[in-house]
C-alpha cells in the first residue's frame, strides 16, 4: 500500500510493516477490511495543511516551488517499491527509512548553587592541603 500523508513533511518517505492508521482514512479503511494493522505501507509526505483544509490540501496541486522536491520524492518512492518487490519488506524499510538515529544522550543536570559552593569549597580545601613540594634538584 502506498499513500500520501500530510503528517509527514513534503518529500519524507516512511515504510512500516504494521501500525496504526494514524487518522489516515485510506489506511483506516484497509485495516478495517483486512481486520489487522499488519500490512506493509509506504507513506509519502505531502506537507501539513492549515486548520480545516485537509481535503482541499490533499486534492490540490503542488506549488511550483515544490515541483523538484515532489519529482525527487516520486523517484525515491518508485525505487523503494522496486526494492520492496525484488528484495522484500525489510530491505525496503532499510533503504527508504535509512539508518535509525542513535538515541540522544541525556544532558547532565546542572549542579545547584549549593552543589557548586560545595565543590568549590572541596577544591579549595584539597588545594590547601596538597601544596606541591619543591622539586628535588636533578643530579648532574
Amino acid at each position: 500500500m502506498v499513500c500520501d500523508d500530510f503528517n509527514l513533511p513534503l518529500g519524507k518517505l516512511r515504510v512500516r510493516a504494521s501500525g496504526s492508521h494514524g487518522g489516515q482514512n485510506g489506511l483506516r479503511n484497509i485495516q478495517e477490511s483486512l481486520g489487522t494493522d499488519a500490512y506493509l505501507r509506504m507513506r509519502i509526505g505531502v506537507g501539513q495543511p492549515g486548520p480545516g483544509e485537509a481535503v482541499d490540501f490533499v486534492l490540490s496541486r503542488f506549488k511550483p516551488g515544490e515541483r523538484a522536491k515532489v519529482e525527487e520524492t516520486v523517484a525515491a518512492a518508485a525505487s523503494g517499491v522496486s526494492i520492496w518487490i525484488g528484495r522484500g519488506a525489510e530491505a525496503c524499510m532499510n533503504a527508504v527509512n535509512g539508518p535509525s538515529e542513535p538515541p540522544k544522550k541525556k544532558p547532565k543536570p546542572k549542579p545547584t548553587d549549593d552543589e557548586l559552593r560545595a565543590m568549590k569549597a572541596k577544591k579549595k580545601d584539597k588545594g590547601d592541603s596538597e601544596k606541591p613540594e619543591d622539586p628535588e634538584p636533578k643530579p648532574s
